[in-house]
């Protein structure tokens, strides 16, 4: 986005050359970089999550979208990204489920996917990761016990 003008994204507010695509593009930057197998799925899986959470709009349109990834992130920060969790999410969202979707907080984290970007790879990165995923799923306390019980019922499911 070089030469793009600075705007607010609508998503995680924050200041970026080119708004919310601009987000978007370091978002998507930050996904192809993980494909290439630099970094283990599950804390791909985290960013996306934190991601999409702090971009309801676009990533978490319907119930089911919504579901996947708050219980995604309920189950990294609660369940240490356990795989048999994340394999009854799948299972149980898949098909033709239908969720009623939550309201998501208007106030979605202070921290953004920049302080990841602004962080060294390794490590240092992955703390970044961790801090922001946190947040965001601070944020979204109003909401820990509909997390809950749909990883709960999606475990009753199997």
């Amino acid at each position: 986005m070089s030469g793009a003008a600075v705007a607010r994204c609508e998503g995680c507010g924050r200041e970026v050359a080119g708004g919310s695509s601009g987000c978007r593009a370091e978002f998507d930057a930050l996904c192809a970089r993980d494909y290439s197998g630099a970094v283990p799925y599950p804390l791909h899986r985290l960013m996306v999550d934190a991601y999409c959470l702090q971009h309801p709009a676009e990533f978490c349109a319907s119930g089911k979208s919504y579901a996947a990834h708050l219980v995604g992130l309920l189950v990294a920060q609660e369940f240490d990204g356990d795989a048999g969790a994340q394999r009854a999410l799948r299972a149980w969202l898949d098909g033709d489920r239908r969720l009623p979707r939550p309201v998501e907080p208007v106030a979605r984290g202070e921290r953004t996917i920049a302080d990841v970007i602004a962080t060294e790879t390794g490590e240092a990165r992955e703390c970044a990761l961790r801090a922001w995923a946190a947040e965001v799923w601070r944020a979204y306390t109003a909401q820990h016990e509909t997390a809950r019980a749909w990883l709960a019922e999606a475990r009753g499911a199997r």
